[in-house]
Formats: C-alpha cells, sequence, structure tokens
C-alpha cells in the first residue's frame, strides 16, 4: 500500500512565528502491524490521509478532549506561517498530552520524504543558532537549498497506547536525524519529563513505561 501526500511543518526556535518554513513530498509504504489488517481496509483509510487531520485525544474520555480548531490540511499546505493546534484539556492537565492518530497509522512505515521548498519569512537572524549569526544562517539555508528535491528514504513507526496511537518518538527521530544527514549522527535518544507529558502521570491512568511522550532529548555523536 502507498498513500503520497504533501506535508508543510515550521521551526521556530524561540519565536512564536515561524522562521523557517519547509514544504515536504511525502510517499509511505506500509508495513502491517498485524496480518489480521484488511488491505481494502488500509487501501481505503490511507487514501484519505492527505484530508484528514491527526486528532489530539482527551484521556481516558474522548469526550474530554477540547474542540479542534486547527486550519484544514489542505490550507495548510500552502501557508508560509503555521500554528500549533492547542492541546486537548483533558489530558494536558493529566499530564499526558499527546497527538494521538488514527488507529490504521499503528505500525512501520517505510517513507520517502523530499524537500520541495525552503524559506525565511521572518529573515536570516532566528536561523543562526544562539549568537544570531547570519553567516551560520546563510550556509544553513545554502544547505537547504542543495536538498531540494532529494528524496530521502526513512523507516518511521506508530505504537498503540491505551490512550491511542502515538508516533515512536524516539525511533522516529533518530531515523530523521540520521536520515537527513546521510549517516548515523544520533548517539541517543531519551524522553523528558513535562508538565504535560510526563512517566508519572502515564502509568497513574494505566499507560506503560514505553508508552510515547511528547519531549525528546537528543545527544549526538562526536566529530567522525
Amino acid at each position: 500500500v502507498r498513500s503520497t501526500f504533501f506535508t508543510m511543518f515550521s521551526i521556530s526556535p524561540l519565536i512564536a512565528a515561524a522562521a523557517v518554513t519547509l514544504c515536504h513530498h511525502v510517499s509511505l509504504g506500509y508495513e502491517p502491524a498485524s496480518p489480521l489488517l484488511a488491505r481494502r481496509s488500509i487501501l481505503s483509510k490511507a487514501a484519505t490521509a492527505a484530508t484528514t487531520a491527526a486528532a489530539t485525544l482527551g484521556v481516558p474520555d474522548v469526550s474530554m478532549a477540547a474542540p479542534s480548531s486547527a486550519t484544514p490540511i489542505a490550507d495548510r499546505l500552502d501557508a508560509t506561517t503555521l500554528k500549533l493546534p492547542p492541546p486537548s484539556m483533558g489530558s494536558e492537565l493529566n499530564g499526558v498530552d499527546n497527538f494521538y492518530f488514527s488507529d490504521w497509522l499503528e505500525g512501520e512505515w517505510d517513507v520517502t520524504q523530499t524537500l520541495k521548498r525552503a524559506e525565511t519569512p521572518l529573515g536570516l537572524k532566528f536561523v543562526g543558532g544562539p549568537s544570531g549569526s547570519e553567516a551560520i544562517a546563510a550556509k544553513s539555508v545554502e544547505e537547504q537549498q542543495r536538498q531540494i528535491d532529494v528524496p530521502v528514504n526513512l523507516r518511521l513507526r506508530w505504537v498503540k497506547t491505551k490512550f491511542g496511537v502515538a508516533e515512536d518518538r524516539l525511533f522516529n527521530t533518530k531515523s530523521r536525524l540520521d536520515g537527513f544527514a546521510g549517516r548515523s549522527v544520533v548517539a541517543s535518544v531519551e524522553y523528558a519529563n513535562v508538565g504535560g507529558s510526563n512517566r508519572a502521570s502515564v502509568l497513574a491512568l494505566g499507560g506503560s513505561e514505553d508508552d510515547p511522550l511528547q519531549t525528546t532529548v537528543v545527544r549526538f555523536k562526536g566529530p567522525a
């Protein structure tokens, strides 16, 4: 099964608006988590992926989730500034907030991701690291431009939890960073406990030690 769609996201270090806007083309090849998954069911659901927003669910009762005010995906694809949708009040206050996805996304996916456009709508000053170096920023943007239309093959995973299907951020963060770098650059990825998403709250509400949290800490390898 192969579903192709566009996804756009923004990197916004320490600022409310996006400093860098990236537009990617992503192709997903599905390997089912269980042989019992029906091919026809996966095909029909994958065909609607481009127009289905990820649902942020409350826990443990879905009715606790706040109404979604996110812009439809079709409109977000051409936007130059994106904002995160609000967290679900129920799950945030309980310390298990996360983005929960449709059940059919559970499993591992072969992904081909291609950068189609890179822009800096707020200029270079927000891209050049803590010092705001425009020389560093210019090099970063130059590198992004070189990656346009270059396909990157990734392996990504979503896992089932008591609260819904969530992204395996330990696995996916390493896969993305190594894939974009073209070599192994990540030494380790660990979850970090924060107020809205922490291990103690997950366990207290019946989750497991393996359930994904929202925040990760990445350690990179030293010079090769």
